[in-house]
């Protein structure tokens, strides 16, 4: 169930950034300075990252408790991992709120 759960997290900060990127009916977003954006950016690199290990751990974890199916288990859990892993990487590069003018 955690493994899931991260999962679940990683794809569900990944559908947060991409709504905020595409969104039309949504307002947009506050300016913030070109120092916040990419201070914000590193913050979300590094969660995401963490989500991705934790997620590798916990699939691992899991291979050693129960070892009924496996490897076919953990090759599909760490497929769905990678999956929104490199998926939350391409929609935080595209992530690009607007820079106050004036900063």
């Amino acid at each position: 169930m955690g493994t899931n759960v991260l999962v679940l997290f990683a794809f569900c900060a990944a559908f947060f950034i991409f709504w905020t990127i595409h969104a039309t009916a949504a307002p947009r977003l506050a300016c913030i300075s070109e120092e916040m954006r990419e201070k914000s950016r590193a913050i979300m690199l590094l969660g995401i990252d963490d989500a991705l290990r934790r997620h590798t751990v916990r699939i691992f974890n899991t291979w050693m408790k129960d070892p009924a199916q496996q490897p076919e288990r953990a090759r599909a859990g760490m497929r769905h991992g990678v999956e929104a892993y490199v998926g939350s990487h391409e929609v935080l590069r595209k992530w690009n709120p607007p820079i106050c003018q004036g900063d």
